[in-house]
């Protein structure tokens, strides 16, 4: 369990005890907890409703672990796309090789997006990305459409998807070049 583990980094780094708190929402038949744990200074909430506290507060112990514990995002990097004359190299080392390039499809794929996304989260110091999703069609056969919000933005996936990871990327996509669009993602990276 998360819990554990952000116990064992908080005891490693000399912090105090991270502390946690749940909400509770819905009727008492079906209820959906959030939650979020502070820890040194940082609160991490937890990405999605979930059936129990328990379940809540491990969700959010894993956001501030991945936090901690995550190789910190270079100083800059290239999403496809963004500037037409830079450097097309990423050198996350968890993505790619620092010989990869962005633009050739065998080493970038779209499931990189939301990585990036994350990254990106993690750079401004920031909430991390939140997804929720719309699900249609037959329980055989169901679509999906993911919506992302990160630093104050809420973006949706262009359209809808046979699985919900593809939907999630493409959301991550979307926020990625809309971020970079609006000048966000550039002024914050490249300048």
């Amino acid at each position: 369990m998360y819990k554990t583990k952000l116990q064992e980094v908080c005891h490693k780094r000399q912090w105090g005890l991270p502390k946690y708190s749940a909400m509770k929402d819905g009727p008492d038949h079906t209820p959906c907890f959030k939650a979020s744990v502070y820890v040194n200074g940082i609160s991490f909430h937890s990405s999605a409703s979930c059936k129990s506290s328990k379940e809540a507060h491990n969700d959010a112990a894993k956001m501030a672990f991945l936090h901690f514990t995550s190789p910190p995002p270079p100083s800059s990097f290239m999403i496809p796309g963004t500037l037409a004359d830079g450097p097309e190299t990423n050198e996350t080392s968890q993505e790619l090789d620092s010989h990869s390039s962005v633009s050739d499809p065998k080493n970038y794929t779209p499931l990189k997006y939301k990585s990036h996304l994350q990254n990106y989260a993690r750079w401004k110091n920031c909430d991390l990305p939140m997804y929720s999703n719309t699900r249609e069609g037959p329980s055989h056969a169901p679509c999906f459409k993911a919506t992302v919000t990160v630093d104050g933005h809420t973006i949706e996936s262009p359209e809808f998807f046979n699985t919900l990871k593809a939907a999630e990327h493409a959301a991550a996509k979307a926020a990625l070049m809309s971020l970079s669009t609006n000048g966000f993602l550039e002024a914050s990276l490249f300048n």
